[in-house]
């Protein structure tokens, strides 16, 4: 009985001491994965103090250079700017490594065109249909790269207003033949279709930014996800900008000689006019080296969308492009501001004294403007009642009415949401065009 019993308590004891086994095994592997996610948390972190100092070394002497000048210099003298070296850059390539080689094969993609023919590695090979003419591609000019003038589009997902945009733009007095880029977020066929209407009067091509958002759960990439492989806090804010920056690039890249770029939105309309519009306000800016470009529907203190942006300005922006893509602030219009307010950049720049574009964002839901229609069917009521209202309102203005100055001013810390890996995105793509750039002038 005895030693039943004996045997009973070591049969215990054995088993006891295999659950302790087991259990200190597993309390070694999930101590592991704890100290791993805690060192990739302590990098993120360490990456955001350093991210934080550099910015705010940055602004220091961005206040500190940012005096009254005794004489306005010209929108060229900008272009000597800011030349530091970010500090943090050897770290953020770190964090980045593991997706350097999808980001270099994604932005060479993004290279390609549609509505094009034979887009070649140094960009897009533009088709163009005549009005009233079947679709047919014209010969590709030798000089298509110099034009002085590009419209370029930025556009998303907002079919509606895109279809009201490009009614106004087929019925303004803009020259037949302008190169018109537009800019998509991803594949949309609907946003494609309409974009292939303007081909009834000007040399269009639609791109596609490689890291669009409509595409980031598809991909499990950027901007929604981390290298880490998690859901990253406020990613759709940050994607006009990442769009707005890259597509830029694409379109100077491309357009070498161009001189002036009039930048719109989806959501924008443009008067009948407004070929007349543009040309005289780029005639008076021209002629005024300390302004950096105009407006069609001023915004006093901000240059943004329905604006002309002088060459030299865009150059001055990307000698900025360090304080751009490290500024906290979501915004690239506000990004911009500063950059150029903080730096002594370019500020100053014309408006009409009447405006001839108007904002349809304001109808429907939008990142920054608009609330939520009943339907689809509202929202288009909506938007034609207020294109009908533009139109009658600025059919008769068929020239500039006057123009007036405007500055950017006021200094500020930024609006946050744009994050560490948002600024190492955003310079590696700025440094992976300046590399072509120089590739090509070599």
């Amino acid at each position: 009985m005895v030693l039943r019993w004996r045997r009973g308590l070591l049969t215990l004891m054995l088993a006891l001491c295999v659950l302790i086994a087991v259990a200190s095994v597993a309390m070694l592997g999930l101590s592991a994965f704890h100290r791993a996610n805690l060192r990739a948390e302590a990098a993120s972190m360490h990456a955001e103090r350093v991210l934080r100092s550099v910015r705010s070394a940055v602004h220091r002497r961005g206040h500190r250079r940012h005096q009254p000048q005794p004489t306005t210099p010209g929108v060229g003298d900008h272009v000597r700017l800011y030349h530091g070296q970010w500090q943090g850059q050897a770290l953020f390539d770190r964090l980045l490594a593991r997706r350097v080689d999808t980001d270099k094969a994604l932005l060479q993609q993004g290279m390609s065109t549609t509505d094009v023919a034979a887009a070649g590695d140094e960009g897009p090979r533009i088709r163009t249909v005549e009005q009233g003419q079947k679709q047919q591609a014209a010969p590709r000019q030798e000089d298509e790269r110099d034009t002085a003038f590009v419209v370029f589009i930025l556009a998303s997902n907002k079919d509606i207003h895109f279809e009201a945009l490009v009614d106004s733009l087929l019925r303004c007095n803009m020259a037949n033949g302008t190169h018109i880029v537009v800019s998509h977020d991803g594949h949309d066929s609907r946003m494609e279709r309409t974009a292939r209407r303007l081909r009834r009067r000007f040399r269009v091509s639609q791109i596609f930014h490689p890291f669009a958002c409509r595409t980031a759960e598809e991909r499990h990439g950027f901007p929604k996800y981390s290298q880490f492989g998690r859901v990253r806090q406020y990613w759709q804010y940050t994607c006009a900008k990442h769009h707005w920056f890259w597509a830029m690039h694409r379109v100077w890249h491309y357009f070498r000689g161009a001189r002036w770029l009039y930048y719109l939105e989806e959501d924008f309309l443009v008067s009948k006019h407004i070929g007349s519009i543009l040309p005289a306000l780029m005639k008076e800016a021209d002629a005024r080296d300390d302004v950096f470009g105009a407006m069609s529907q001023c915004r006093d203190n901000l240059w943004t969308v329905s604006g002309l942006m002088k060459r030299a300005a865009w150059d001055a922006l990307l000698q900025r492009a360090q304080f751009f893509c490290t500024f906290d602030e979501y915004n690239w219009d506000l990004t911009m501001k500063q950059a150029f307010v903080q730096l002594d950049g370019p500020t100053r720049y014309l408006c009409p004294l009447r405006e001839h574009v108007f904002h349809t964002g304001i109808y429907g839901k939008g990142l920054t403007h608009g609330s939520e229609m009943e339907s689809r069917e509202e929202l288009r009521a909506t938007v034609d009642g207020a294109r009908l209202r533009f139109y009658a309102k600025t059919d008769t203005w068929t020239s500039l009415a006057g123009t007036r100055e405007e500055h950017l001013h006021t200094p500020h810390a930024g609006l946050r949401g744009f994050g560490v890996e948002d600024a190492t995105h955003c310079l590696y793509v700025h440094q992976w065009f300046q590399d072509r750039a120089t590739k090509r002038t070599a």
